[in-house]
């Protein structure tokens, strides 16, 4: 099976996994206890700590714990102090629309095709503003430290899901301006169940998870430090440069894939705002079939991709992203395809799959 599903879920990295075997195997411990084996799981859970903070250009003070990207959106969109309407985008991953649906706030959409158009009205009276870093679905890169510029200059809080972007292009929160971000561990070599909410020094956030006082007050229950652990050592090789040489390669990857299916499979479009985009992610549309049949047919042919977001993936119903980015071509949502490479991904596979690609469109339009 050749893995293109990368936005769903990266395999673990050598050092994520080579971490979790080393401290499961020095027994259990929990890291509020202060015997030794509860001094040895807080010095694990803080290694890690500080190894997602450098990763993102922070301190590890600054890093809350979580049980993955969803929690941490949640804890920052549900967590926000001050009183006031909040500021999404329609191109929101699941987790983001569940936590907007569960804060109790007035929530005003930005059409993320005209962005700016009317974002300082919708700004008025806001106490937050959450967008995607890296599209879920399409990869756009939208423009998070202008949107942060301009969020600043009337007092409202910013809030980036980073779930996308971590590993797949240079993270910098100051230089990005926000006072929220997420990330996921399983994205970047780590493993399920890890994650964590970047908080700017001095904010103030209510609990979600009530409970011991974990993570500094912010986040209730026993921290999982194996996990943290592995999530922490796939973060130690994520410096900037390393970043940077691992987006050019998948960027060459993704692009020569692009050219390629464009030439040989019919009815095919990219998908996307026409801009930047995490250079791993390539979202088509195939017009005449369904996207779920695709999928099917390229995992029968040994090809593991998407129609979407993995969060959604037991739907039957059309991308909601695509559905708002193409409101008058229904199609492209219905027949619509999400490859994602890693690391790992070699140039054979992509040649590869864009030949079966070909060859399993041409067969789903004879039948």
């Amino acid at each position: 099976m050749i893995y293109l599903d990368h936005n769903a879920g990266s395999p673990p990295a050598p050092e994520a996994a080579s971490a979790l075997q080393r401290v499961l195997a020095q027994g259990g411990g929990n890291p509020s206890s202060v015997h030794g084996p509860g001094r040895a799981a807080r010095a694990e859970l803080e290694r890690a700590r500080d190894s997602v903070a450098r990763a993102i250009g922070a301190v590890a003070g600054s890093i809350v714990f979580t049980s993955g990207a969803t929690e941490s959106v949640h804890l920052a969109i549900r967590g926000v102090r001050p009183a006031g309407a909040i500021v999404a985008t329609n191109v929101e991953h699941p987790a983001v629309e569940g936590a907007l649906a569960a804060c109790g706030r007035e929530i005003r959409r930005l059409d993320a095709r005209r962005l700016e158009d009317a974002l300082d009205r919708s700004l008025e009276g806001a106490a937050l503003a959450t967008m995607p870093l890296g599209g879920h679905e399409t990869g756009d890169l939208l423009p998070v430290r202008e949107v942060a510029d301009r969020c600043r200059a009337r007092g409202v809080l910013v809030h980036a899901d980073a779930a996308q972007a971590l590993g797949r292009v240079p993270l910098d929160v100051r230089a990005l301006g926000v006072d929220l971000l997420s990330i996921s561990g399983h994205k970047c070599g780590g493993l399920p169940g890890s994650g964590a909410l970047w908080v700017r020094e001095g904010l103030d956030l209510e609990p979600v998870l009530g409970g011991g006082g974990q993570e500094r007050g912010r986040r209730g229950g026993t921290e999982a430090f194996a996990v943290q652990a592995a999530f922490g050592a796939a973060c130690e090789g994520l410096t900037p440069d390393a970043v940077e040489r691992r987006a050019a390669a998948m960027g060459r990857l993704r692009d020569g894939l692009e050219r390629e299916i464009l030439r040989t499979v019919a009815g095919v479009a990219v998908n996307g705002l026409g801009g930047p985009r995490l250079p791993n992610t390539l979202s088509l549309s195939l017009d005449g079939i369904d996207g779920h049949e695709l999928v099917i047919a390229l995992d029968l042919r040994g090809f593991a991709v998407s129609s979407g977001s993995a969060c959604a993936s037991g739907l039957r119903e059309p991308s909601p992203v695509l559905r708002a980015l193409y409101p008058d071509q229904p199609w492209r949502a219905a027949g619509a395809l999400r490859v994602s490479l890693g690391p790992s991904t070699r140039p054979e596979e992509v040649h590869d799959f864009a030949r079966a690609l070909r060859d399993s469109a041409d067969l789903l339009r004879r039948t």
